[in-house]
């Protein structure tokens, strides 16, 4: 299991939709080449949920609900991270049943 933390590259508050998308990107050549990948948020204090919904909504989106769960592991989110993230998730599952 390989091992990101968003923090090193993006620091304490994750925001905007280009860095979202830029997260995404490396999130998603990963899952691509077969990875099971485990995202450190321990030292993340916030989120935005423009850069939530950029990358991990858009994850959601590209590789489905069963890989997402099965490959990509969220772990350390604080109450307001995980908050933004359920919001988003919640978003597009719902979406993609209309």
């Amino acid at each position: 299991m390989k091992a990101i933390n968003p923090c090193d590259e993006f620091g304490p508050v994750l925001k905007t939709r280009f860095l979202g998308e830029k997260l995404r990107s490396t999130i998603g050549q990963l899952l691509n080449d077969g990875e099971v990948l485990r995202i450190d948020f321990a030292e993340v204090e916030a989120m935005s949920h423009a850069f939530a919904d950029e990358c991990f909504g858009d994850l959601f989106c590209e590789f489905g609900a069963q890989l997402f769960r099965d490959r990509l592991h969220l772990t350390n989110l604080n109450a307001a991270v995980k908050a933004v993230l359920r919001l988003v998730l919640i978003d597009r599952r719902d979406r993609s049943r209309a």
